[in-house]
């Protein structure tokens, strides 16, 4: 499920999930609902920009909002968790916009 890492979108500063991402959830969703013994960690990350603990709340809600869509869409929400961590684990440098928007994730992992 590393696709969904790329494929969720939100208006900066947002938790409102766009349009756009509902493809890669929707898949997400149907992959959850065919195997009931998977159990699903959703990790929200922001970039550096702004306020720290204001990332930590935006990057719980992101997750947060990732979950409730899978949960819409039948995924047993005993099967699910999600946490945000702000600007922790950065996958790049937060010095250029490039590394920025790369930081700026939902992770999906999978136990089986």
């Amino acid at each position: 499920m590393a696709q969904a890492m790329e494929g969720l979108f939100f208006n900066s500063g947002s938790s409102v999930i766009l349009f756009k991402s509902y493809t890669v959830l929707d898949n997400v969703a149907r992959i959850m609902n065919e195997n009931p013994s998977y159990k699903l960690s959703i990790s929200g990350y922001t970039d550096n920009t702004g306020n720290e603990a204001k990332n930590l709340l935006l990057s719980q809600a992101r997750a947060a909002a990732a979950k409730a869509y899978l949960i819409k869409k039948g995924v047993d929400a005993s099967r699910l968790t999600s946490a945000g961590y702000g600007i922790s684990n950065p996958r790049a440098d937060n010095a250029t916009a490039v590394g920025r928007k790369l930081n700026r994730r939902v992770e999906f992992k999978v136990a089986f």
